[in-house]
């Protein structure tokens, strides 16, 4: 059977570039070639960064994560995608907004604009599912799964750029005054963060993982294999209108059932227990200026990440809003994408011929 081949939308290398370019001023020290050598099948842009910058235009997934990591390295910091995409969505920041731009703000909403959160991941990527539900209690609480395809390699910095994207879009909102983002359990395995540091290995004894720095004899992290609990949601009548395509959970009869965060000691010898590993001993890995933390409790290697979203709003004013003028509205800012759409064709013309004059 033939691998698929995985591919992101350059919006996503958009938000990255913009932050790099906004924020290191000079010479970035981006090797544009490196981001796309090895694809076959795929030619290098005449002009990479124009390429980059067109949120219309798609690459392999191996760009962006190569973008990743050459952004980490320029910017010393780890959690470079986690700043990248909360800050790309900043009002007024651009002059013509991106479509996923445009609808989020006929949404008007935050809560329903990641009911929707399935259509990002399928509309912006083929490789990640994201599913969202509320939870009733107290209060209203708000939770989005990801689930990245097993072939995607997952990384310290897909994780970042998800939750930075998420804490991001709701700055759209005048009266958002604050969203955050809570890592519960991550699917991204240990194995795979250490793989980001090359002086550090992790080996496997018994029902434990170890990580060590190669030239230290004492482990700097230590997680132990454990069973999660799981919990059962009621999903309300918005989330069983528009189930998603590409589904993380399956409903049943109206309900989920879902995995926690808290460790199930009764359960360990049973073989249909959903495992994963949890931090027991801390640390930090680290190359140079960058670094990564392992925080006591914290759960890695599930089966699908799960993110709880907090909002923190302004009160907002009565206002009356006429249809004739939220038509008008959303007319201009479709008007805009179309001539977004238009300059993306235009500059992809162009390409063509340079690449015909250079053939000749």
């Amino acid at each position: 059977m033939e691998e698929k081949q995985l591919w992101i939308t350059c919006y996503l290398t958009d938000i990255l570039l913009t932050y790099i370019q906004e924020n290191f001023k000079g010479p970035h020290g981006l090797d544009y070639p490196a981001l796309f050598k090895g694809i076959d099948g795929f030619e290098t842009p005449s002009d990479p960064e124009a390429f980059l910058r067109d949120v219309n235009n798609w690459v392999p997934l191996t760009v962006l994560r190569e973008l990743e990591l050459q952004c980490e390295k320029i910017s010393g910091k780890k959690e470079i995608a986690y700043h990248a995409a909360k800050a790309y969505f900043i009002p007024g920041k651009r002059q013509l907004p991106s479509l996923f731009e445009i609808i989020v703000q006929v949404l008007n909403d935050p809560r329903s604009a990641l009911i929707f959160a399935d259509l990002w991941g399928s509309s912006q990527s083929n490789y990640l599912k994201l599913q969202s539900f509320e939870k009733q209690g107290a209060s209203l609480e708000f939770y989005i799964f990801a689930q990245f395809d097993e072939n995607a390699g997952l990384s310290v910095g897909a994780i970042n750029l998800l939750r930075g994207f998420c804490e991001g879009f709701p700055r759209l909102y005048p009266f958002n005054e604050e969203t955050q983002v809570v890592e519960e359990l991550l699917q991204l395995c240990i194995e795979d963060v250490t793989r980001e540091f090359p002086d550090y290995s992790v080996r496997s004894e018994g029902n434990s993982l170890i990580v060590s720095r190669q030239s230290a004899k004492q482990p700097t992290v230590e997680a132990a294999k454990v069973s999660l609990k799981t919990e059962r949601i009621d999903l309300s009548r918005e989330f069983m209108q528009n189930p998603p395509d590409a589904i993380v959970v399956s409903p049943r009869e109206g309900r989920i059932e879902v995995l926690t965060q808290e460790v199930d000691s009764n359960q360990q010898k049973r073989a249909d227990v959903p495992y994963a590993y949890q931090i027991v001993t801390p640390g930090i890995l680290s190359e140079g200026a960058l670094s990564y933390s392992f925080e006591s409790g914290r759960i890695y290697n599930a089966s699908y990440s799960r993110f709880r979203v907090l909002f923190k709003e302004r009160p907002a004013p009565e206002k009356t809003i006429h249809v004739d003028d939220l038509r008008r509205d959303i007319s201009k800012l479709l008007y805009e994408h179309m001539n977004q759409a238009k300059q993306s064709h235009m500059r992809m013309v162009q390409f063509n011929v340079e690449k015909r004059r250079l053939t000749k």
